[in-house]
Formats: structure tokens, C-alpha cells, sequence
């Protein structure tokens, strides 16, 4: 599905509320409260709002590794620096996945890679990582199974699932990103090098 990212001449919308006010000459209105609402241009302006997590002073610092259009929108693999990471030179990650709607693009669910609470994602990541990998499911209309990951070793990914069905897909900028319709569930996720032999692997059995 291809959703326009633009709104042509509107880019943003004014919402403001009109106080009534009574003097002893009669009625006025005058304005009381005027906030500015931006419309969420793109699929990464939606990272900054729940459940997508990066704070919005740290916006300029968001990197897409992958994404994939899918059915109601589309899912970011993405990699950011809080203050403290950037001070460490290390780097959080997570995948959210967005949609188009009023206020422009939206994130509705999300995965990250837990950090020292289980509500807070991990910044402190650091190259070389041999293999990190998550799942969660997402999709409104149509519900998927999301699979992320990091690695700085092998060409390509492999993905076995409870089903016996298996999906290689390719490792690009040290992530790999994939999408399966249903509600399924990943058990092994291996690393192959260029021979198609499996140099690293995480297990979820």
C-alpha cells in the first residue's frame, strides 16, 4: 500500500479554542489558547511518539537500518542515541510499526531490545555484535509477525519457525528486517556466510 507522505500545500494545522469573555460594553471573543499540532511528515517524524521511543531532542540522531511496506503501513528497523549513548559512543535500537492517518504518520506497536528495565530499551550497543535479534507482532486490518535484528558477521539471516518454514533474507548496514503475514512464532535465527554455513545462531525453543 503507497500512502503519500506529503499534504501538499497544508503542512500544518493550527488548532486554537476562543475564550468568551463579558465586559460591561458587551461580548468579545478573543483568542485564549493557540497550539501548533505539526503534521507528522514522514514515517520516522512517528519514532517520537509512543510506543516509538526516541525523545524528541534526540530526533536529528534517528538512522533508518530497514523497512518494509506492509499491508495498513510500514515497519522501521531504526537506531538512535539518547545524550548518555552518544557521551559512551554506543547506540539503542528498536522497529516500530507506523501508519497514515489525520495528524500524519502514527506508531501503533513496537519492539526494541530491553535495557535495564523492561520498559526501557537498550543504549548501550556496540559494533561488532555478533548477533542480537527480537520479534513482535503487529498490523491492524491484517495482523504480521515482525522479526529485527543486528549483526556485524555473515551475508545473510536465516529464520526458522515453529511451522518448519524458513525465510533467508539479506543483512544490510548490519540488520536485517522481516515481515510474515499471521501470527507466528520464530525459533532459531542463524547467521550464514557467504557459503550458506552458519557462523552464529540465537535460539528461542
Amino acid at each position: 500500500m503507497h500512502h503519500k507522505v506529503g499534504l501538499s500545500s497544508i503542512k500544518r494545522r493550527w488548532v486554537c479554542t476562543l475564550a468568551l469573555w463579558l465586559s460591561g460594553i458587551g461580548m468579545l471573543l478573543l483568542p485564549a489558547a493557540c497550539t501548533l499540532d505539526p503534521i507528522r511528515e514522514t514515517p520516522r517524524d512517528a519514532l517520537t511518539d509512543f510506543p516509538g521511543k526516541v525523545h524528541p531532542n534526540n530526533h536529528d540522531s534517528v538512522r533508518i537500518l530497514q523497512q518494509r511496506t506492509v499491508t495498513d503501513g510500514v515497519v522501521l528497523f531504526y537506531r538512535w542515541q539518547t545524550d548518555a549513548a552518544a557521551a559512551a559512543e554506543t547506540f539503542c535500537a528498536a522497529s516500530a510499526f507506523v501508519t497514515y492517518g489525520a495528524s500524519g504518520w502514527q506508531a501503533q506497536s513496537g519492539g526494541y531490545f530491553v535495557g535495564d528495565t523492561v520498559s526501557q530499551p537498550a543504549c548501550d550497543l556496540d559494533n561488532p555484535i555478533s548477533l542480537k535479534a527480537s520479534y513482535y507482532y503487529a498490523g491492524q486490518t491484517t495482523r504480521f509477525t515482525i522479526v529485527y535484528g543486528l549483526s556485524d558477521m555473515g551475508e545473510h539471516v536465516r529464520i526458522t519457525w515453529s511451522d518448519a518454514t524458513t525465510h533467508v533474507v539479506p543483512l544490510a548496514q548490519g540488520a536485517f528486517l522481516l515481515t510474515r503475514k499471521g501470527i507466528s512464532e520464530p525459533l532459531r535465527i542463524e547467521v550464514l556466510d557467504a557459503t550458506g554455513t552458519p557462523v552464529v545462531r540465537e535460539t528461542w525453543e
